[in-house]
């Protein structure tokens, strides 16, 4: 399977997340805020199905954004963020 293109909104209170060829079904991911480490969500997302490009929309803490940063450069990872 080719690398899918994750779909990210963090939120004020909750994080969506979606493959973008998923979105049909849909197949969307909710967590809400405190309930999770991102860089361990995003790894066990990428073990599952590689991801190739993540476009992030993002009203939550600019750290959150960050993480997301270093964990996309990290693994070469294209990063969007709305």
């Amino acid at each position: 399977m080719n690398p899918g293109h994750l779909l990210m909104d963090a939120g004020n209170t909750s994080l969506k997340l979606c493959f973008e060829d998923e979105l049909a079904i849909p197949k969307i991911d909710v967590r809400r805020h405190g309930s999770y480490e991102i860089k361990n969500v995003l790894q066990r997302i990428h073990e599952s199905r590689e991801i190739g490009r993540l476009s992030l929309s993002c009203v939550y803490h600019q750290a959150f954004s960050e993480q997301v940063a270093d964990w996309c450069s990290s693994r070469q990872i294209k990063l969007l963020i709305a």
